[in-house]
């Protein structure tokens, strides 16, 4: 660990300059030198902090040369703690061989291992090893030429890249003593590599987006308390699920503004007056779920074309847990054995235990997630992913990424902060991972990946909407980001999230600038839609406005369940996708449907005119899309 924290110390370097973007690979060499000339820089200064080794493309000017000093001990490894680290801050990707030409004194040593890393991982401190070689040493006492010979490297770096070089014994240990020479004109030590420049995404243009409610009574719960959720299928058409009604959505887009068209395709077990409506859809196989909560199962059905048939799923349970369910799958893992003749897709069934799981709880809950092997057709026995002493049971909607891994993510983890939980074989075992930078939420977190492999966590924390990214499977998290910044965002619900190409993706929410307590039934802001998109796997987002002029709610948007006197006219979530030519399409509740609502102003108006649950969809016609695949 201490390593870890030696290199990670020394980030604030002198950034290398690249070829301008567009140009073809070019040679670099990037040359040793000390960001403060010091004799004998090891790195136990690193640990104390002081400024250490880094490298540019300046060459040396002075004669005398700065020297690292290695004294090893047999215990630690090659690459130990002592060996210096040369540094330097650069984006952009390395191809085919690479030297590291340096001029060294071996005393004790057999050979010098030089070694290359790439930034520390997103979230963490752990560096990536690229490659090592070993240079045998030779016997002279004076400074002597070598070079590391590196062949066939491809590696990308976002941040930075370091040189490594430590002395090693006859078992191939750390250990004996040797100098390296650097930073002088006599002793030019060097790194010299082929660089591409960074591919820089082309900056976002802001979402347009038409909006189109639900005809009633075409589609018969277009105006009940919905908890919505969307997806498109094949066909690219939208199936979208308020309340108790399944709606397949098709769009003309041969007509400005496109047509919308719908149709009722619910069916008729998954039309009864239930709890809790699920819609999933599988992007792969096409398949959509509809799931309603009935107690401590659900009814439920699936669809392979867009409504028109339909198929009875066992109940799938997760008792003791009679809340809150939601249905998602994707690939299997190739971490632990997968069931003989599986459907192509592992499907998961999660839900919540019927009391928050909050610390000296009476009686404490679990949140379990069962599986089903064969399409949805049957269900294995839950699984709890929580514990009784850890995050509360309360979660969003399941995500699976393209290496089987399953993601739960929860809001709140007593105290610190909002959460995931990931199971890596196929839902046997879960981990629990904390989101850094967030704190405890009242509505729910989202999930969105991108075509990469990015994880995108969406979360309505201390108030605003924050996102957070994972680039390695969800071990660790980058620091969040605040999209609701550019509108001044006070208070936030709803968090959604979709992913698109690589580096591409959106989050959607509602919110308001208005500051108070949006739980207090005396809250007067007012509740907007809004919608952020970034093209830079995170780092930067454009956030706009999708309902300018027409709020989706005025007063409180109640999170209490069965306590909420009112304001809980949009329950506890809404949902979000993209079509097959990457736009994005929203479907939420409007609670803010009379004139007298639209046009208020700083007034609550939640029991008698903020109180309609009237679905509708928000689909992109402009701006950048998440994919570059048409229609």
């Amino acid at each position: 660990m201490r390593k870890v924290r030696i290199i990670a110390s020394l980030s604030a370097l002198l950034a290398v300059a690249f070829p301008a973007a567009g140009h073809s690979s070019t040679a670099t060499t990037l040359y040793f030198h000390t960001a403060t000339p010091v004799a004998n820089v090891d790195n136990t200064t690193e640990i104390a902090g002081e400024s250490g080794p880094t490298m540019d493309p300046t060459p040396p000017m002075k004669s005398t040369p700065s020297v690292s000093q290695h004294s090893l001990e047999s215990t630690f490894p090659k690459g130990g703690i002592y060996a210096p680290v040369w540094v330097a801050s650069m984006a952009g990707t390395a191809t085919g061989a690479a030297d590291v030409h340096f001029w060294a004194e071996s005393k004790s040593s057999i050979a010098f291992h030089v070694a290359l890393y790439t930034d520390e991982a997103a979230g963490g401190d752990d560096p990536v090893a690229v490659a090592s070689v070993d240079v045998p040493a030779k016997p002279e006492t004076s400074p002597v030429a070598y070079t590391a010979h590196f062949t066939n490297l491809n590696v990308t770096f976002q941040r930075e890249i370091m040189v490594e070089i430590d002395t090693v014994n006859a078992a191939g240990q750390g250990a004996g003593e040797g100098q390296v020479f650097y930073d002088s004109i006599d002793y030019p030590s060097s790194f010299t590599m082929n660089f591409t420049p960074a591919v820089v995404p082309p900056p976002v243009t802001a979402a347009g987006f038409a909006i189109y409610p639900a005809p009633s009574p075409t589609i018969r719960d277009a105006h009940q308390p919905n908890e919505t959720s969307i997806g498109v299928t094949k066909t690219n058409a939208a199936m979208f699920l308020m309340s108790n009604s399944t709606a397949k959505v098709t769009f003309d887009d041969a007509v400005t503004p496109p047509k919308a068209t719908w149709k009722d395709v619910s069916y008729v077990t998954t039309n009864l007056a239930t709890l809790d409506p699920i819609l999933y859809t599988d992007k792969v196989t096409g398949r959509t779920f509809v799931v309603q909560l009935l107690g401590s199962h659900s009814v439920a059905a699936y669809t392979d074309d867009d409504g028109a048939n339909w198929t009875n799923m066992a109940p799938p349970s997760s008792a003791p847990s009679v809340d809150h369910e939601s249905v998602g799958g994707g690939p299997w893992s190739a971490t632990a054995p997968i069931p003989p003749n599986a459907y192509q897709h592992a499907y998961y069934y999660c839900s919540q235990g019927a009391a928050a799981n909050l610390q000296g709880s009476t009686t404490p809950m679990l949140g379990q997630c069962a599986r089903s092997d064969n399409g949805g057709l049957t269900w294995g026995a839950p699984v709890p992913f929580t514990a009784y002493d850890s995050c509360e049971p309360s979660h969003g909607h399941i995500l699976v990424d393209d290496t089987g891994a399953v993601y739960v993510p929860v809001k709140s983890c007593l105290g610190k902060g909002q959460g995931v939980y990931i199971s890596r074989d196929n839902g046997i075992t879960w981990e629990e991972h904390i989101i850094p930078g967030t704190k405890d939420g009242l509505s729910d977190p989202a999930l969105g990946i991108d075509k990469a492999g990015r994880v995108y966590y969406a979360a309505s924390s201390d108030g605003t909407l924050v996102v957070s990214t994972t680039s390695d499977n969800g071990h660790t998290w980058s620091q969040p980001v605040n999209v609701g910044a550019p509108f001044g965002i006070k208070n936030s619900e709803f968090a959604m999230a979709v992913g698109g190409d690589a580096g591409k993706a959106a989050v959607a929410f509602y919110g308001s600038s208005d500051a108070g307590d949006s739980q207090d039934v005396a809250y007067t802001g007012a509740w907007y839609l809004y919608e952020a998109t970034t093209a830079d796997a995170g780092k930067t987002w454009t956030t706009v406005n999708v309902t300018p002029g027409d709020p989706v709610q005025r007063g409180i948007i109640c999170n209490g369940g069965l306590g909420c006197t009112v304001g809980r006219n949009l329950l506890d979530f809404q949902g979000m996708t993209v079509d097959k030519g990457g736009r994005v399409v929203i479907g939420y509740a409007d609670g803010c449907t009379s004139a007298k609502c639209v046009a208020a102003t700083g007034k609550n108006n939640t029991d008698a005119d903020s109180s309609d649950s009237w679905g509708t969809i928000a689909r992109q016609y402009s701006g950048t899309r998440l994919t570059t695949t048409t229609p």
